[in-house]
């Protein structure tokens, strides 16, 4: 019984990680790699803003979302999948 416990505690602290992560995922398929809690000032776009525009610009099914700097300036990197290719494009977090 003892046995059992611990292994179920350590099941626990190791799937904790795991449900954090989840938490902000923009779609469950997506694997967004961008914190919605990171801080922006209002006339940047949102992660799933920056999705939204690269799949209605260049289509496909968006698999990441990465908040990148270049100096001062915001971008997003947006990797797409389509027809069998990957491709990642760069969506400037100004709107």
């Amino acid at each position: 019984m003892k046995r059992l416990a611990i292994i179920l505690a350590a099941a626990l602290l190791l799937a904790a990680p795991l449900a954090e992560a989840g938490r902000w995922g923009g779609d469950p398929g997506g694997g967004y790699l961008v914190d919605p809690r990171d801080s922006r000032s209002n006339n940047e776009m949102s992660a799933d803003e920056a999705a939204d525009r690269a799949r209605s610009r260049h289509g496909g099914r968006v698999l990441s979302v990465r908040s990148r700097r270049d100096g001062g300036s915001r971008y997003y990197e947006v990797k797409l999948l389509k027809e069998g290719q990957v491709r990642i494009v760069r969506i400037d977090a100004g709107r």
